[in-house]
């Protein structure tokens, strides 16, 4: 198993729950816009095609999907 960054297999493991929890905490569609965007490297035009909405609406999905994980991880650090 490759480990990220060094850390063991067991804080790779807490991480990825960590990722998903974090994910699973925003809406579906900013989710999708969210992991098209950032994750998959997809321009706002092609994945406002892939989730047949405006390019304007995938900018402002991902910003708010991102500004909810910013606050939830403030939150959790808090």
């Amino acid at each position: 198993m490759v480990s990220y960054r060094g850390g063991s297999p067991e804080a790779e493991a807490e991480m990825r729950a960590d990722v998903r929890s974090l994910l699973l905490g925003l809406t579906q569609r900013q989710r999708a816009a969210l992991l098209l965007v950032d994750l998959l490297g997809y321009p706002a035009e092609q994945a406002a095609r892939i989730l047949r909405v405006r390019p304007s609406t995938v900018r402002n999905l991902a910003s708010q999907g991102r500004r909810a994980l910013r606050a939830t991880e403030g939150a959790r650090d808090a």
